[in-house]
């Protein structure tokens, strides 16, 4: 279906899932900015989506970019197997989610979309889909949550979360 005249704003476009939703949504018509670390990697994107320098960490380094957007998708992240660097993790992963929302939040993007990680489901030798179950249920944030549903709704969020990890409590609560 073909949806002409949609502006989306995505971080992590250049990445394997980003890389899909970028092609898949200037498929369907949108517009689509992707931000990159390096123009560099703006080499990565398809044909017809614009690279966009910035960091989430800097979030009026994507002001300009989200402006207008009809869509936020929010995938980036710093992914590793193990924390080398957990400061640095913490910053992007955390802090820099944080400054993505908000700033959708203040510049009226009609919706967001945050995809997290598939490791909230936890270590499995079987296939995960929808019907899945949490692993460390306690320390993940869900949108069955109604304290945090509402906190989200509150803060002016309209938008669709999935495999968000306990990080994003962090971020609603403003601490680490």
């Amino acid at each position: 279906m073909l949806i002409p005249n949609k502006r989306a704003f995505v971080t992590g476009g250049t990445g394997v899932l980003g890389s899909y939703l970028v092609r898949a949504s200037l498929g369907r018509g949108w517009e689509v900015s992707a931000l990159v670390r390096t123009m560099n990697k703006a080499r990565d994107l398809p044909p017809g989506a614009r690279g966009v320098p910035g960091d989430i960490t800097k979030p009026e380094s994507l002001r300009a970019a989200m402006q207008g957007a009809d869509a936020v998708f929010h995938l980036a992240a710093q992914y590793e197997i193990g924390a080398s660097e957990p400061e640095r993790m913490w910053k992007i992963n955390v802090e820099g989610t944080r400054s993505v929302l908000e700033l959708a939040a203040e510049l009226g993007v009609p919706k967001i979309v945050y995809t997290s990680t598939v490791a909230v489901y936890g270590m499995n030798s079987e296939l995960v889909d929808e019907s899945h179950r949490l692993g460390l249920r306690v320390n993940v944030f869900t949108v069955d949550d109604p304290d945090d549903q509402r906190r989200l709704l509150d803060w002016g969020v309209d938008g669709v979360f999935t495999n968000v990890p306990a990080q994003l409590r962090a971020i609603l609560d403003g601490r680490r």
